[in-house]
């Protein structure tokens, strides 16, 4: 029945699924994200927020079907983010599927740019980047922000804490931590020298073709 594989990575369940040319989908259930959607298998459709790689059908195929199902069980509209190349083409298809149904599947489709930070909940953003892959592609880090107090008032009593902060006098730090990141299938490039990607708790790399006979393959 359940064709997902469930790990434990960096502190954190992660489902999924990826079988080259077929279907790809990988989620982290807790943090309410999915990257890509595959054939949009049931176990992630409660998932509010899909971060779409590329347009390839095996990465895709489900867009629809997702939409369409949040509203079947109940669930609010979803949300899909992609490459602003692939935003009017997907809400193309949905306006299709509209009239096939006879009734539109509400979700949000959001282009999203390289380098431009979405936030997804209050604490967590989604941060797009470039990748080296023939298709409009992204990839993604989840990256939760923290705050933390400035060495200088490290000491300090909750009363002197509070005159700070009434001055104006800015005690915290902003700390981002990278939990995730997920290139997507793409081949090597630029991204890996992002300090926000080198700093990944986990790294979730699509492995397709590896072997040197496997060259052929993956020109296909």
């Amino acid at each position: 029945m359940a064709r997902l594989v469930e790990k434990q990575l960096g502190g954190h369940r992660i489902i999924g699924f990826s079988l080259a040319g077929e279907e790809t989908v990988i989620a982290a259930p807790e943090l309410n994200v999915c990257f890509d959607i595959g054939r949009a298998p049931r176990e992630v459709i409660s998932i509010d927020n899909v971060l779409l790689s590329h347009g390839h059908m095996d990465h895709a195929a489900g867009i629809a079907y997702y939409f369409s199902q949040r509203g079947f069980i109940g669930n609010a509209p979803g949300r899909l983010l992609v490459h602003p190349n692939l935003h009017d083409p997907i809400r193309r298809l949905m306006q299709a599927w509209a009239e096939i149904e006879g009734h539109p599947a509400e979700g949000e489709v959001i282009a999203v740019e390289p380098l431009r930070d979405f936030e997804l909940r209050k604490g967590l953003v989604t941060r797009p980047f470039a990748v080296n892959h023939r298709a409009s592609a992204l990839g993604f880090s989840l990256i939760e922000r923290r705050h933390k107090l400035k060495a200088e008032f490290t000491g300090l009593t909750g009363p002197q804490i509070v005159e700070l902060k009434k001055k104006g006098i800015t005690i915290e730090d902003r700390v981002e931590v990278t939990l995730l990141t997920y290139p997507g299938d793409t081949a090597l490039g630029r991204f890996l020298d992002l300090d926000f990607v080198q700093q990944s708790r986990t790294l979730l790399l699509e492995c397709t073709f590896f072997e040197p006979e496997h060259r052929s393959r993956a020109a296909a």
